[in-house]
């Protein structure tokens, strides 16, 4: 598994992250754990198919502000 991200001084530089922190209350949890669950299943049934899937929170301020997470199928073709 390798982790990826920009921050907001070098939004053009896609950097390789040694360590990623996530804040977030209960309910932000259990959303972005239910999203790499769906993610894992698609990978499973679509295999090399599947390639990228963003998360999107059901609270819109979350969506409008960031963080923008993204799953990537690291063997997509």
């Amino acid at each position: 598994m390798k982790v990826f991200g920009y921050s907001h001084k070098t939004k053009d530089e896609l950097l390789e992250l040694y360590e990623c922190t996530v804040s977030a209350d209960p309910q932000q949890l259990r959303e972005l754990a239910s999203f790499f669950e769906s993610c894992a299943a698609a990978i499973e049934k679509s295999g090399k198919d599947w390639n990228h899937e963003h998360f999107i929170s059901s609270q819109e301020s979350i969506n409008k502000t960031g963080p923008s997470i993204v799953v990537f199928n690291s063997d997509a073709e």
